[in-house]
């Protein structure tokens, strides 16, 4: 019977421990301006490739190993983006 009861004991202890312990993390809030956001539901991705540039039609496999022949071509001022 030596054991048992230490380690039963022990058992109870670090239970207690762990939901005390868990107990006291605040839950995290969001700030007004993250919520306004987050509601908002607005997220935007642009992404421009040289291969826009070159006039030829987009082949995305075709783009992954063709390379550039003219890197002047980069114009981001002159492309239109409602095209």
């Amino acid at each position: 019977m030596g054991y048992k009861p230490v380690l039963i004991l022990s058992l109870v202890l670090l239970i207690f421990l762990e939901t005390s312990a868990q107990a006291q993390v605040p839950i995290p809030t969001l700030a007004q301006l993250q919520l306004q956001w987050q509601n908002a539901e607005l997220a935007a991705l642009i992404s421009i490739d040289l291969h826009v540039f070159d006039g030829k039609p987009y082949l995305q496999l075709e783009n992954r190993i063709t390379a550039i022949e003219d890197y002047n071509i980069f114009n981001p001022q002159g492309y239109d983006m409602d095209q």
